[in-house]
């Protein structure tokens, strides 16, 4: 906050633009920039740490938000940061067959960069190709029958499935509301 914006200005499209760059792999691109340096000039730059010193001090994610943009930058970076989140935790859930498997082992595993964070550069690439081992694992088990595909929408749907009956209740065993619409009490 002492160095930017009055004394460097901020960073702009600067971070997404090496962000971007860091996804494409090092085979495709072998005089790809050493991402590490990339990183640490802004600790640099910013008189964090001196040159001479050696360290690897990355910024987390909310600095390089702040760096972006100021604090529209972290608002933004907070909602994308959200949305990136459940995505990720609800598709894996929808992938691997619910909550346990999905968002208890496959996100868990594959997404602690959510917990940790890190800089745009690292964190972005982390959920890249944390996205595409998702994908990869999710087809491997489809193809080797170890996931079954689920159906579709509720299943209480009557008829739409074979063989799977809606249970039916009366008025009677529903439960009601008090006059408050608060506490669930029964019908006698």
């Amino acid at each position: 906050l002492r160095q930017v914006p009055s004394k460097h200005p901020y960073y702009g499209g600067a971070i997404i633009v090496q962000t971007g760059l860091n996804l494409i792999p090092r085979f495709a691109w072998p005089g790809k920039p050493n991402t590490e340096n990339m990183v640490m000039d802004r600790v640099f730059e910013n008189f964090i740490y001196a040159r001479a010193q050696i360290v690897s001090a990355k910024p987390q994610y909310v600095v390089d938000a702040y760096l972006t943009a100021g604090a529209i930058g972290i608002v933004v970076a907070g909602i994308v940061f959200g949305i990136l989140a459940t995505y990720m935790s609800r598709l894996a859930e929808r992938w691997f067959g619910g909550y346990l498997m999905g968002s208890g082992l496959v996100f868990s595993a594959l997404f602690q960069i959510f917990w940790r964070g890190n800089s745009f550069e690292f964190f972005f690439g982390t959920i890249f190709w944390s996205a595409l081992l998702m994908f990869g694992l999710f087809q491997a088990g489809r193809a080797m029958h170890f996931l079954v595909p689920a159906p579709r929408g509720p299943v209480r749907r009557a008829g739409k499935y074979p063989g799977v009956q809606r249970p039916q209740r009366s008025l009677e065993s529903a439960p009601a509301f008090d006059n408050a619409g608060v506490l669930p009490r029964r019908v006698t």
